[in-house]
């Protein structure tokens, strides 16, 4: 079931709030940012949880600097000084010391500051099942290259948000005009024991990466994937977050893993007979011990970009957040990319004309 209700205004525009139901739990989305501003899952003794952290306003939306549950783009992490096109250089609005954090521009914000259209799809992608429990959100980012700090290219792209038995299910797609750069994400918040005052340093976070990439002190790689072997990164068998405070990071994690394995699996939405979709391989799961609930997380994404909250500093539903408060788990594409052609390792992210951009992310949730 999907409720949609008026939820302020931005811009002379009308923002409208979806919720999103059925007995796994509640799903809330905006139109500004086409943010998801919450998810309750109903835990082992029948109660909802809020495993999302979020604002209570729009206004807080529109003023937040924490990119709460927004999508993320055109470029989400870290673009330093601008970028070569076939032999055209870009500069980019600089947000974050030397870089362009999460494709900020001039006028204050990128896709998590701007008002989408949305829509509640009718049927499924084949035109079969009705899918009241999907909300698709759409936005046309205009050329900026021909300005003096922007991304070339009219992009359309849009966000399809799906709560079903459990599986949260993000597809995002785009085209484009002219080439260009695209890297979309969902920035949300998580804290799986359904309280921000609760420390995330308990849960225990596995990763399917081999490989994660070094940064330096502004987030910028500094050149090829390194092994995570017998390093504070290795989290193949699974590690409580806080475990890296004593193994070399006292400020947590804000770095980009490479994923192992992104080839085909079946993944079943609740069993028992219940429909399945999409086909991808676990890439990540965190289990937490004070509510015994677990979340998996399956891509088509390269790369997932683990943010223990770092730089949060600001007080959410009367809880002063910070580091350790909530974890991030952004499926996307590596730093820098467009600054790293001809080094291993670092897949292309240029989206061209006739081309189109494509990539699905699932949290799925199951508790004890």
């Amino acid at each position: 079931m999907v409720v949609k209700e008026k939820w302020g205004s931005f811009q002379d525009r009308d923002v409208y709030l979806y919720k999103v139901e059925d007995e796994y739990g509640t799903l809330y989305l905006s139109e500004f940012g086409a943010a998801i501003g919450g998810l309750d899952v109903i835990n082992k003794d029948g109660k909802p949880l809020s495993v999302i952290l979020g604002y209570d306003t729009l206004e807080e939306y529109i003023n937040g600097t924490s990119f709460q549950g927004a999508t993320i783009g055109r470029y989400a992490n870290r673009i330093k000084d601008g970028f070569e096109l076939y032999d055209t250089y870009y500069p980019l609005y600089k947000n974050n010391g030397l870089c362009n954090l999460h494709g900020a521009d001039n006028s204050g914000g990128g896709f998590d500051k701007k008002v989408w259209q949305s829509e509640i799809p009718c049927y499924d992608d084949d035109g079969n099942l009705p899918m009241d429990n999907a909300v698709t959100f759409r936005l046309l980012s205009p050329d900026k290259g021909n300005e003096s700090e922007g991304f070339p290219g009219n992009l359309d792209v849009a966000v399809k948000y799906t709560w079903l038995f459990g599986h949260l299910t993000i597809e995002y797609t785009a085209v484009t005009d002219a080439p260009t750069p695209v890297n979309l994400t969902n920035h949300s918040y998580f804290n799986l024991a359904g309280n921000p005052a609760v420390s995330v340093a308990n849960t225990t976070l596995r990763i399917k990466a081999d490989k994660y990439t070094p940064v330096d002190e502004d987030g910028v790689p500094l050149g090829e994937h390194a092994s995570v072997e017998n390093t504070v990164f290795d989290l193949r068998k699974g590690s409580p977050i806080g475990d890296c405070v004593n193994k070399g990071l006292p400020h947590g994690y804000d770095h980009n893993f490479v994923l192992s394995e992104t080839a085909p699996k079946r993944i079943e939405y609740g069993g028992n007979g219940g429909p399945s979709a999409y086909y991808f391989l676990e890439s990540a799961q965190a289990y937490c011990p004070e509510s015994g609930l677990t979340m998996t997380v399956c891509t088509d994404m390269p790369g997932v970009q683990v943010y223990t909250a770092c730089n949060l500093n600001e007080k959410i539903r009367s809880v002063d957040c910070g580091l350790f408060s909530a974890f991030c788990l952004e499926t996307q594409f590596a730093p820098n990319t467009p600054n790293m052609a001809g080094v291993g390792g670092y897949p292309s992210c240029t989206l061209r004309p006739g081309e189109k951009y494509h990539y699905t992310t699932i949290y799925a949730f199951s508790k004890d």
